[in-house]
């Protein structure tokens, strides 16, 4: 008899709150099984195989990398930016706090026209690096990505950037180059949840975009800086939120010498990077992918991948253009 009543006394209070009924573990199974058979969970082509093999490509999930000063974050989200957004046709937003329009153009630029962006800045180009660029500033008027410059943003203000670029481009992807503290975004949240310190608001942001991701349907990618602990500045919490973090950093010493990485080197501008994928909620983490960068061209090339000092060995594999989720 108290069951009885107890589980009334359940029903209503559910009702009140607007509790929404579970369902069988097996409900709609067949139907998804079927659809993963037909169009298998993956996403964009991001341009790195070995993160399209283990990753599933740029899916709209949360992404974040984690490096400290000058490693190349917003580098990398410029990257992916124009990979997706040149070459796959996919629409997308770079929403920057630190670098100018022109300072994202030029790099985006020097990766298509294959021309260090140095020389793009001095104006010593060659005639045929000259060709080369005009060619380059074509393709960037055929792509499909927008960039929005807000140095002192609000949680608000960068909701409704999304909102208005997904209800006005049919945005797909959102680059938000990285997570940091500003005035007016410790001023919204302290009035919003009372006095918060700066590490809280960061904290509070983070969650705020994984909360956009499944509210409005994209992929989100941000960045945040390192400390000399190897956490995120602010708080290491940041990550808790996400569904893939990645840690670009410096190859240690003894990286150098037991991977023989200096044999990777062969221009002057070229330097060997590590990402390491410490979280991946589809699939394998704790990896890292050996890359041979070089900023000025925004080029990045894979060549190793390692995990518990065993190198893997990634088969190149075909990426659908449509996401699934």
């Amino acid at each position: 008899m108290v069951n009885h009543y107890s589980k009334k006394l359940v029903n209503i209070e559910a009702d009140y709150l607007q509790v929404k009924e579970g369902m069988h573990i097996s409900y709609m199974i067949d139907e998804l099984m079927k659809e993963l058979e037909n169009k298998p969970i993956m996403g964009f082509d991001c341009g790195i195989n070995t993160l399209n093999y283990y990753l599933f490509g740029l899916r709209k999930k949360y992404y974040l990398i984690s490096a400290s000063t000058g490693l190349g974050k917003t580098r990398l989200q410029a990257f992916f930016s124009l990979y997706l957004g040149y070459y796959l046709q996919i629409p997308n937003v770079f929403i920057s706090t630190e670098l100018t329009v022109d300072e994202i153009q030029t790099m985006m630029i020097a990766y298509l026209a294959d021309i260090p962006e140095r020389d793009i800045l001095l104006g010593k180009l060659t005639y045929e690096q000259k060709q080369r660029r005009d060619i380059a500033t074509k393709k960037i008027k055929d792509s499909l990505i927008d960039i929005v410059y807000v140095p002192d943003f609000t949680l608000e203000k960068i909701e409704n950037i999304i909102k208005r670029y997904i209800l006005n481009k049919d945005v797909e992807y959102v680059f938000f180059d990285y997570i940091k503290e500003s005035i007016s975004m410790i001023e919204e949240m302290t009035k919003k949840v009372g006095k918060v310190d700066g590490w809280k608001a960061l904290n509070l942001f983070s969650e705020r975009l994984k909360m956009m991701v499944e509210k409005y349907g994209v992929g989100i990618m941000t960045a945040t800086q390192l400390n000399k602990d190897g956490d995120t500045s602010g708080s290491a919490a940041i990550p808790n939120a996400v569904d893939v973090w990645m840690k670009l950093r410096n190859p240690t010493s003894d990286e150098y010498t037991k991977h023989e990485l200096a044999l990777e080197i062969r221009h002057t501008d070229d330097r060997i990077m590590a990402l390491d994928i410490k979280k991946n909620r589809k699939g394998m983490n704790d990896f890292t992918i050996f890359m041979v960068t070089d900023m000025g061209k925004l080029s990045y090339r894979e060549f190793l991948v390692v995990k518990n000092d065993m190198r893997l060995t990634v088969t190149p594999i075909k990426m659908d253009q449509r996401v699934r989720d």
